[in-house]
């Protein structure tokens, strides 16, 4: 459950994004054919990652828990940066941790998942997982998004960046724990 919790915890932390990155641009005076291009580009990313990273990683042996961390501070980085209305010029390498803070999170979740749920479980364990971080908790910072950028505008990504602490702070106990096993 603790890995559940941290891994939702960082995707949650993209719904301030998903709900307010095209109206924040758009007030900085972003062109909107631009607003496009930079969410294209995060999904470019991540399906590179997803083809070329994730596939290192495994040769590397770099464990999910670490990859996890990385997307968690990952996140951290992105929505504190996104909170000071940066330039055009700084959104395009802050969309590239997209594959961070959503993919490799996303991996690291699978991949944690199915290694600590019990044996003939795993089914049942991602997808409490998925309703956890795709549903209850994603849909909880959605709801907080519209009134938080009401009230504070962009620095409501600081919102976020808190939350992907959250997770980051749950897999560093999760970390701790399995050390001790």
């Amino acid at each position: 459950m603790t890995a559940i919790f941290a891994v939702g915890c960082v995707q949650a932390a993209h719904a301030f994004y998903y709900g307010f990155s095209a109206i924040a641009w758009k007030a900085q005076g972003i062109p909107e054919n631009m607003t496009g291009l930079l969410w294209a580009a995060s999904v470019v990313v991540e399906i590179g990652f997803m083809w070329w990273g994730e596939p290192w990683r495994r040769k590397a042996g770099i464990g999910p828990l670490t990859v996890l961390g990385i997307g968690a501070g990952a996140a951290v980085l992105r929505w504190t940066a996104l909170a000071f209305a940066p330039p055009l010029w700084l959104l395009w390498p802050l969309q590239t941790l997209h594959a961070l803070s959503f993919a490799a999170t996303y991996l690291a979740g699978v991949q944690l998942v199915e290694r600590l749920s019990p044996p003939g479980s795993q089914t049942v364990a991602q997808t409490l997982s998925s309703v956890l971080s795709a549903g209850v908790l994603i849909g909880l910072a959605t709801l907080a998004a519209g009134p938080l950028y009401d009230a504070v505008g962009v620095k409501g990504y600081l919102a976020m960046a808190g939350m992907a602490a959250v997770g980051a702070l749950a897999a560093f106990s999760l970390g701790r724990t399995l050390a001790k096993a």
